[in-house]
Formats: C-alpha cells, structure tokens, sequence
C-alpha cells in the first residue's frame, strides 16, 4: 500500500486551512481509510483538536506534531507511505516557511484553502504560484482551490464567480460554508458527524471528500495505463 499524499496550504492564516485539513482526513477516516495527518504548524491546532476528543472515542484520524521538520518535510512523510491509505499536510500559514515547497514535492494533490474576502483574495495569488512552480518539478501534482467560510450572498457570489475563471488553479466544486459546526468540532475533538443539526456541514465535507477521491481515483488510473 502506497499512500496518496494532500498538502493542505496557504500563505495566510484565518482561511480554514486546518478546519480543511482535520474535517477532510476525520471524514475519510469515518468511511473506513487510514488516515495520518502531520501538524506542521508550530501552533499546534491540529494536535490540539484530536487531543482533546473524548477518552475512547479518539479523532478519526491519526495526527502527529511534525513542525520540527521543517523544510525536511518530505523525507518524514515518505516514511509512513506504506503504512496509511492518506498522508495529509497540514502546513503553516507563513509566508517564509520552507514547509509548504517540501510537501508539494511529494504530494498528489494540493488543496488551497481560500476564504472568499478580498484581502485574502489577494494574499492567495502566492499560495498559487507557489503551487504553479512545485508542477516544475512534481509534474503529476493536482492542485484544487477550496472555498471556505462561504456566505450565501449576493457579494460572495460574485467572488466565487472570480475564483471560478483561475484556468491554472481550478476551483472545488464542494465548498465550506461559514457554519458554527465546522468550528464547534474543535473543542471537542470530533468532526461535524457529531455535531448535533449540522446536516449541511456534514453535507458539505463529505461532497469535499467525494471530490478528492475522484481526482486522487483519476490520477492513478493515468498512472496505470
């Protein structure tokens, strides 16, 4: 078994990039797949979230502190790659991290978590080309844009509308919404599954993961023939 590898990244911070990261990995690890998630970020959110699960009732996901690593990033996570079905990155939100270029070296899919205001908006075209030029060098690397924190208004609308036309970086199909469960698992070390009346958001991760799938089940059917 040979991992699939997703770097989760951004060069700015408040864009759900970890929200991202630990709903994605604790919805694949409820439908059964082995998932490890390395905690790049020294802040530590992603090991503090599965930390503070309910005693027998651990996160769906194995997440592990790796921020020591830094720019060697890529020589840990390839040490688990036959251990796991994904290996996902979860990097920091920095700008002069080496961590982000040393995971999408390896990775197979890239996602790029991006919060539909305009200073994001804006900060975002770094995390983009930062993408465009780790395709250099890994030429099989996906790369999808995923909205976060979306409000259904008028203004969004027309944002996502702009996210929509970026041809080098398409956009998910599945978006995030700004919803109380995504945020509320946090504290309790859990996915939105266990939140109560978050239908929707559990809707919304679980197209997400569908959609991942799909461009990871696409990617090795090109590697096979």
């Amino acid at each position: 078994m040979t991992a699939k590898i997703i770097t989760v990244f951004n060069q700015k911070g408040g864009v759900g990039k970890t929200t991202t990261c630990m709903q994605l990995a604790g919805t694949l690890g409820r439908r059964g797949r082995s998932v490890q998630v390395f905690d790049m970020d020294p802040q530590g959110t992603a090991t503090q979230w599965a930390a503070a699960a309910e005693e027998g009732k651990p996160f769906p996901a194995k997440v592990q502190a790796m921020s020591q690593f830094k720019g060697k990033i890529h020589n840990e996570v390839q040490k688990y790659a036959e251990d796991c079905e994904f290996l996902i990155i979860d990097c920091p939100p920095a700008l002069d991290s080496p961590v982000a270029r040393s995971a999408l070296t390896i990775a197979d899919l890239a996602l790029i978590p991006i919060a539909p205001r305009p200073a994001d908006l804006l900060s975002s075209s770094a995390a983009k080309d930062l993408a465009r030029e780790a395709q250099l060098v890994n030429r099989d690397l996906r790369v999808l844009a995923v909205a976060t924190f979306v409000e259904r208004n008028s203004t969004m609308r027309e944002i996502l509308k702009g996210l929509k036309a970026d041809e080098d970086v398409p956009l998910a199909k599945a978006v995030l919404s700004k919803r109380l469960a995504f945020s509320d698992s946090v504290a309790y070390g859990i996915t939105v599954h266990d939140v109560p009346d978050a239908a929707k958001a559990i809707e919304e991760i679980e197209a997400l993961a569908a959609e991942v799938l799909q461009l990871l089940s696409e990617r090795a059917e090109r590697e096979a023939a």
